[in-house]
């Protein structure tokens, strides 16, 4: 089918979500929009056919120079083709571009200091050369773990490490990171929040 390019007007909120919702399901924004347009023709053509809405009763569309963007964003913000779920509202969050994918910034709270997790993987561990965060205890490995970022998510993966980490009391390995969730390597205590600590 053919396809031409077109320009409209929406809420920056809005289109923040829908590229968040395409890095989501792994497609692209055009796909989105494409969906949510399908569904609300959908939509209006069952109402019109239960009798809900006559199409001799209503106005002429007015041209779309003359249609408020309001107009626009409702309709769109309407259509459950991007409805989301409590899962997916999660990168409705702002977005920084880490190399060429859109993704949630991370940030590490660790002895005092907050740290940005901005890279693929981002190394914890005694050894200040090899680290990203270096921990001075005699009992925290070289490479003690790595912060992974795999698919948008963050993921704490322990590098072969000989205390391990611990979440809520038990000993993990490549466990998905979530808002406010805490880590302890060895006493030393790691918190992760997708809140910018400014």
């Amino acid at each position: 089918m053919k396809t031409t390019v077109r320009q409209f007007r929406c809420r920056d909120d809005i289109w923040e979500r829908v590229e968040a919702l395409a890095v989501h399901r792994g497609i692209s924004p055009d796909e989105i929009v494409h969906a949510a347009l399908a569904q609300m023709f959908v939509q209006k053509s069952k109402s019109s056919e239960s009798g809900v809405r006559s199409i001799r009763s209503r106005p002429p569309p007015s041209p779309p120079s003359q249609r408020s963007s309001s107009t626009i964003e409702r309709s769109f913000a309407r259509s459950s083709a991007i409805d989301m779920t409590t899962a997916e509202l999660e990168y409705s969050r702002p977005l920084v571009n880490m190399g060429s994918k859109l993704t949630q910034p991370l940030y590490l709270f660790c002895q005092g200091k907050w740290y940005t997790i901005d890279k693929q993987e981002f190394m914890i561990g005694r050894g200040q050369k090899y680290c990203d965060l270096a921990i001075k205890d005699a009992n925290i490995s070289r490479r003690h773990c790595a912060v992974v970022r795999k698919n948008g998510e963050y993921f704490m993966t322990d590098l072969g490490s000989t205390n391990g980490i611990e979440y809520q009391g038990e000993r993990i390995n490549n466990h998905r990171i979530g808002n406010g969730y805490v880590y302890l390597l060895c006493n030393h205590e790691l918190r992760f929040s997708f809140e910018s600590p400014t």
